[in-house]
């Protein structure tokens, strides 16, 4: 539940999102809770906020009718049921900087969520809310012995540099999900095509 108020399990359908809501209101609030437009803002993650809370107070209480007749014990597997569905859940996800490589000079880039699970690479904008997500023949990682806070991407169509601290551990999952991917001090040769 904490990857779903954090914004990182992201669904394109409004009734799933409203259940996860419903869910997770039931959870800390009981079946006594009632949705108002002003008490929505811990049953949404923030950036879902932004919208019309009257509309979202709407559609929590419809998906808490839904939930009315299941017991508190099969909630939590509910919520595990819906969001093994969607394409991030399971991702270990890092706050990144995200530069694509041919962006105009001085574009700092944008913050994002980037994680790794068995479905591939996610980057996901803390603006938009948009996913990207690249299956792992999709993408080429390489790393700068010289930087290693950077991870440069590489995809059919374009090149990606992720900055964090958090880079090392990124890596590191990434090899652990596809062993080929090696980030070794020495530079490695730059492969002449992907195979996508």
């Amino acid at each position: 539940m904490n990857a779903y108020k954090k914004g990182v399990l992201l669904t394109d359908n409004k009734k799933d999102t409203a259940a996860f809501a419903a869910i997770l209101a039931r959870k800390l609030y009981g079946r006594t809770f009632k949705p108002k437009p002003e008490n929505v803002t811990k049953m949404y993650p923030d950036y879902m906020l932004r919208k019309d809370r009257d509309k979202l107070a709407n559609r929590l209480g419809k998906a808490m009718k839904l939930l009315e007749d299941k017991q508190d014990d099969d909630l939590e597997l509910e919520f595990v049921k819906m969001a093994r569905n969607v394409i991030t859940y399971g991702a270990w996800f890092f706050l990144v900087n995200v530069k694509l490589v041919k962006a105009r000079a001085g574009k700092n880039g944008d913050e994002s969520h980037v994680g790794v699970n068995d479905n591939g690479l996610h980057i996901i904008s803390t603006q938009t809310r948009k996913v990207k997500t690249f299956q792992f023949e999709e993408f080429i990682p390489s790393g700068d012995p010289k930087n290693p806070t950077v991870l440069k991407v590489e995809t059919r169509n374009a090149a990606f540099l992720i900055e964090s601290p958090f880079v090392r551990f990124l890596k590191k999952i990434l090899t652990k999900f596809h062993p080929s991917f090696e980030f070794s001090s020495q530079p490695k040769p730059v492969a002449t095509s992907l195979s996508i």
